[in-house]
């Protein structure tokens, strides 16, 4: 059975200052990067939908 928790994506940085926001970002990003860029496999992965993930991203740019 699949987890929804990416496992290299679940250990975001320990910055006390970091906002939830930040830590989503964090987590969206390393999963992308470790699904090779694959926008659908990331975001099956994560449990959202692929607009949802864009949206995300849109905010990294």
């Amino acid at each position: 059975m699949q987890s929804h928790t990416p496992q290299a994506a679940a250990t975001p940085a320990n910055d006390p200052n970091q906002t939830l926001a930040d830590m989503v970002q964090d987590i969206v990003v390393r999963t992308l990067a470790s699904n090779q860029n694959n926008r659908t496999k990331t975001a099956k992965q994560l449990g959202i939908s692929r607009a949802t993930l864009w949206r995300y991203l849109k905010h990294d740019a």
